[in-house]
C-alpha cells in the first residue's frame, strides 16, 4: 500500500494472494470492524467567536540565526522537538533516518509494526513523530495472512528503533500525528466507519485513548469530508492543538476547554492547478502558520512561501504570499560583482520548503531556500499593523497582504 492506504498494483500482479487481501483492506477502509469498540468523549463544544484572533503579518524572516547541513535534498524531511527525520518506503520495509539539530545522523533503521520485527504482507506507515527524548511514534495500518482484520496501531520505539509498546486504535486511522510536550500523541484522525467522527484524538502510551474532540458534525456541509496528506498538518507544540484538515478547515483546540473551526479559502486552481500541495508546515507560538505551496509536476512550476491569515472580508482564513524580495535578507543585498554580471538581473532566492518550528530559543522557523542545501533557523519579524476580522489586510509594500500571487522558479 502507499501512504494513502491504497494497494500497490504491481505488487498485486506479482502475487495474486495479495489481490484478495488488497480488496479486503479496501473494504475495511469503508466499513467498521464489528468486534471493535472505541469509547470517545467530546469535552468541548464549538465557540462562535465574534472575530478571528488579531495577527500581525510577517514582513521578513530576518537574518538566519543558525544553519545545518543535512546532506540530503529529500523534500519530505521534517523537524520536530530538536530532530530531523524522514522515511523511505519500499515494499519490504519503512526505513527511517533521524538527525540531531546539527544534522548528524543519530538513528538509521527499519521500522516494523510488529514486536518481532517482521513485516506483514500488506502494511503501510501513515505518519511518524519524534519525542524530545528521541524516541519515535509511528501510525501503522496492516493485515496478516488469512486474517480479514485491519490493524490500526500507534507504535512507540526507543531512539535506536527498538519496539517498546503499542496502542490499538480500533477503527481510527491516524493520518497525521504529533508528539506533545506531555509525552502524549495527538492525531488528525479518520473514522473508517460511516457517520460522525472526532477529528482530533489524544493517546498516551500506557493509558490508551485520553480524549476525542471536535466532532465532524460541527463542520459546515460545504466540503467533501475527505482528507489529503498533501493538504493537512497537525501541531501540538504548545498549550493548544492546531490542525489543518485536508478538506480546508483550521481547527484550534485548548485541551479541556473550547475549540474553534475556521474555513480556509481554497487555493487558486487557476494559479496552482488541482494538484497543488503544501511542502511542509510550521506553527509558531505567536499564532503564525506557514507553508510552502507549490503546483503539481509540469511547466511552469509555481511556488510561494505563504502564511495563513484572515481573508479580506475577515470571514475565512486564506493563504497569503510572503514576497521573497521582502522576506529573505539575501535578496536585499547587492550581487557579488565577482560572480554575478552587473547587467544581469539577480535571481531571487526563494524558500523551497518549510521543515517545522523550533520553540527552544524563541519562536524560530526552520526552512530551506534555493540558495544551497543548508537548513536555516530564523525569527520572523512582524508588521505593526494587525490583520483581523473587521480590517483590511495591510498593503503588500509593508506586509503580505495580497492574495496568492504566483512567483518563484524551481
Amino acid at each position: 500500500m502507499n501512504k494513502h492506504g491504497s494497494i500497490n498494483l504491481d505488487t498485486v500482479k506479482r502475487n495474486p494472494t495479495l489481490a484478495v487481501m488488497g480488496m479486503a483492506i479496501a473494504a475495511l477502509l469503508l466499513l467498521s470492524s464489528a468486534s471493535t469498540h472505541v469509547v470517545a468523549q467530546t469535552d468541548a463544544a464549538p465557540t462562535a467567536a465574534s472575530q478571528l484572533a488579531p495577527i500581525a503579518p510577517t514582513i521578513s524572516l530576518g537574518e538566519p540565526i543558525r544553519t545545518a547541513k543535512l546532506e540530503s535534498d529529500d523534500p519530505e524531511i521534517r523537524y520536530e522537538n530538536g530532530f530531523f527525520f524522514n522515511v523511505f518506503s519500499t515494499e519490504e520495509n519503512r526505513h527511517i533516518l533521524i538527525r540531531d539539530k546539527d544534522g548528524h545522523i543519530t538513528g538509521d533503521f527499519n521500522l516494523s509494526p510488529l514486536e518481532n520485527g517482521t513485516a506483514p504482507p500488506l502494511f503501510d506507515l501513515h505518519d511518524v513523530a519524534v519525542f524530545k527524548d528521541g524516541s519515535i511514534v509511528a501510525s501503522w495500518i496492516y493485515m496478516l495472512p488469512h486474517d480479514d482484520h485491519q490493524y490500526l496501531l500507534l507504535v512507540h520505539y526507543d531512539p535506536t528503533g527498538k519496539f517498546l509498546e503499542q496502542i490499538d486504535m480500533g477503527v481510527w486511522t491516524a493520518l497525521k500525528i504529533c508528539a506533545a510536550e506531555d509525552n502524549s500523541v495527538w492525531t488528525l484522525s479518520k473514522n473508517n466507519r460511516p457517520g460522525n467522527e472526532e477529528v482530533l484524538r489524544n493517546y498516551k502510551f500506557g493509558s490508551g485513548l485520553m480524549r476525542a474532540v471536535v466532532p465532524r458534525s460541527s463542520f459546515p456541509h460545504d466540503n467533501n469530508n475527505t482528507y489529503s496528506s498533501g493538504h493537512s498538518a497537525i501541531d501540538c507544540s504548545g498549550d493548544k492543538i492546531h490542525a489543518l484538515t485536508g478538506d480546508g478547515h483550521w481547527v484550534e483546540y485548548t485541551p479541556g476547554a473550547d475549540f474553534t473551526d475556521t474555513k480556509i479559502d481554497e487555493v487558486s486552481r487557476a494559479d496552482f492547478g488541482g494538484d497543488w500541495k503544501l511542502s511542509g508546515f510550521a506553527y509558531l507560538g505567536e499564532g503564525h502558520a506557514y507553508a510552502v505551496i507549490h503546483s503539481g509536476p509540469g511547466d511552469p512550476f509555481k511556488r510561494i512561501l505563504a502564511e495563513l491569515l484572515p481573508s479580506k472580508d475577515g470571514k475565512t482564513l486564506r493563504w497569503f504570499e510572503i514576497p521573497p524580495d521582502k522576506t529573505l535578507p539575501a535578496n536585499n543585498k547587492p550581487p557579488d560583482a565577482m560572480n554575478h554580471p552587473a547587467d544581469k538581473p539577480k535571481e531571487p532566492i526563494v524558500v523551497t520548503g518549510v521543515l517545522g518550528a523550533d520553540h527552544e530559543d524563541g519562536e524560530q522557523l526552520v526552512y530551506r531556500t534555493s540558495a544551497d542545501e543548508s537548513v536555516l533557523w530564523s525569527k520572523p519579524l512582524f508588521s505593526g499593523l494587525v490583520n483581523q476580522r473587521d480590517s483590511t489586510p495591510p498593503p503588500a509594500a509593508s506586509a503580505p497582504g495580497a492574495p496568492l500571487i504566483t512567483t518563484s522558479s524551481r
